[in-house]
């Protein structure tokens, strides 16, 4: 009687924990995204100041190390030797199960060799795509730091 007892009062705990659970699933797989993300803009602008040569960030292309369209797929980091030459540094994996958009027409991030961007700021916009309400801004000023909205 007593394990009868048990069971059920462990099932009623269950029954109201699992959506909270859900909710902090959706929000630790944002959070790690997102942060993934903000480090490598970082490590993008630190590379450029280190080397003092230019960075481009953009996403990947169709042969994975040139530049591509969707920002989702993945990220590419390449170190801007000359106008020509460029070596792949870094590449971030796509963003799995969430959209990821530049609100910027040019569809690269160059960091100078002083860690200011080339161009103007911008912001990334991350949205899940099984839950709308998760939702994050990474903002991206003209000095080239990061922040999360």
């Amino acid at each position: 009687m007593e394990l009868l007892v048990v069971l059920s009062l462990i099932a009623v705990v269950l029954l109201f924990a699992i959506p909270s659970m859900q909710h902090l699933f959706l929000m630790n797989k944002t959070n790690v995204q997102v942060n993934q993300l903000v480090r490598l803009l970082n490590y993008s602008r630190n590379l450029a100041i280190i080397e003092e040569q230019s960075v481009v960030v953009c996403p990947i292309g169709e042969l994975n190390d040139d530049c591509g369209k969707d920002w989702g797929k993945g990220i590419n980091v390449f170190l801007q030797i000359s106008n020509s030459k460029k070596i792949l540094v870094k590449t971030l994996t796509s963003f799995t199960g969430a959209k990821l958009v530049w609100n910027r027409q040019a569809n690269n991030i160059i960091f100078t060799e002083t860690g200011l961007l080339s161009s103007q700021n911008g912001s990334f916009i991350y949205q899940l795509i099984e839950n709308q309400t998760y939702i994050r801004h990474i903002i991206l000023s003209s000095t080239g730091r990061v922040r999360v909205n």
